[in-house]
């Protein structure tokens, strides 16, 4: 439920979880708790805004005192009957309408609400669906990209382990390997940037802007008064509710083989199949096998 707390100084639009600041903003500069309103363009400003806003002469705006939109509200102008004001609604045309437009025959048998009745229902309930946009599906959407900075520090800190299991296997080789270590660390690369590509950082950054910049101009629209801007509103609700799930990122482990100058590309080594970054140990027998045998012909040496 709304209620208003009026000052000499202030008029504060109020809400039971939402403070004024939350709610009255100026549209330039989103100072808080504007004291202006152009009636024209429908936005709140603060004082050193105003000036800026009135420059624009290819308007005639209007800026009044915002205890001034708090006294009465703003009846949307009747299409058919432009020096009539739309006090009612028709429930069967879902549309407002005015006295005139009764008298005049033009909805027989249809059923009438009080304008005001139809539009604290509705603000009711964007309330209810603005206060689950921002507890559950904004949660979500920043739970997904707050979790895509350890993501990327995982893929840089692995990749960096893999080319150096690379390097590690290319130093004894001879100068002929070098273009093949190239070759895998040039893929290990694209492996990350494929990893990184497939979080979709800036598509989920770019759903938290829309979703925020509708959540402002939703409280805005709670604050405001205008009753004809909120019946024509349209929620936005549904689109945003389809939130991706949270994508692990993942990398291959580098398994080295036994070396043969005659079919060096095929057994240099290749890219086991992809593990989950918890870094669980990767067995890998092969590998195993063609390491214990370098120890046998002295090719590795371990320090006890």
């Amino acid at each position: 439920m709304h209620f208003y707390i009026l000052t000499k100084e202030k008029c504060l639009l109020m809400d039971s979880s939402d403070s004024a600041q939350d709610l009255l903003r100026c549209r330039l500069c989103d100072a808080p708790i504007p004291p202006l309103w152009c009636q024209l363009c429908n936005v709140y400003l603060c004082k050193s805004c105003a000036g800026e806003h009135m420059l624009d002469t290819s308007k005639q705006h209007k800026v009044i005192p915002v205890e001034q939109t708090m006294s009465k509200p703003f009846y949307p102008k009747c299409q058919k009957h432009q020096r009539k004001k739309c006090e009612l609604y028709c429930k069967q045309c879902t549309n407002p309408i005015c006295v005139q437009c009764i008298s005049s025959q033009e909805h027989p048998g249809h059923e009438f609400m009080d304008l005001s009745e139809v539009v604290n229902r509705k603000k009711e309930k964007l309330k209810k669906s603005l206060q689950e946009l921002v507890s559950t599906t904004l949660s979500k959407y920043k739970e997904i990209a707050s979790k895509i900075p350890n993501q990327k520090s995982y893929l840089r800190q692995t990749s960096d382990g893999l080319k150096t299991a690379i390097d590690e296997h290319g130093k004894t080789l001879q100068k002929e390997v070098d273009t093949i270590v190239n070759k895998l660390k040039s893929e290990v690369d694209q492996k990350v940037e494929n990893q990184v590509l497939s979080l979709r950082e800036e598509e989920i950054n770019q759903k938290i802007s829309s979703i925020e910049e509708y959540i402002y101009n939703q409280k805005e629209l709670q604050a405001s008064r205008d009753l004809g801007l909120i019946i024509e509103h349209k929620s936005r609700h549904e689109e945003f509710k389809n939130v991706p799930s949270s994508h692990d990122v993942t990398l291959p482990t580098f398994c080295a083989y036994e070396i043969n100058t005659d079919q060096l590309l095929a057994q240099f080594g290749s890219f086991s199949d992809e593990t989950r970054h918890d870094e669980q140990n990767v067995s890998c027998a092969k590998f195993q096998k063609v390491f214990m045998k370098w120890i046998s012909k002295g090719f590795i040496l371990i320090n006890s």
